[in-house]
């Protein structure tokens, strides 16, 4: 995971608990661009797939069970059809 929002513990966490996927934050906060650059590059046979790597900064584990998970998505997609139908 990279670029700004990778710097908000908070977030990652959630993302990581939501998914169930343990995350590896870059240690390079314009991952995402270079990721961008990177898979341009390769697409024009400019580098070889797969030789770019990236710095570690942290792995973000999970912390919630599966029926934690399950009762989090379903708050957030509450949230998400309330908000679409225009409710306060």
């Amino acid at each position: 995971m990279g670029g700004g929002l990778s710097g908000h513990e908070g977030l990652v966490q959630a993302v990581a608990d939501l998914s169930g996927l343990t995350l590896e934050v870059t240690a390079d906060p314009e991952a995402t661009a270079r990721g961008i650059a990177t898979l341009a590059a390769e697409a024009v046979g400019l580098i070889d797939a797969g030789i770019a790597t990236h710095a570690i900064a942290r792995r973000v584990t999970p912390q919630l069970d599966d029926d934690g998970r399950a009762r989090e998505r379903l708050r957030w997609e509450n949230a998400l059809e309330v908000h679409m139908r225009g409710e306060p």
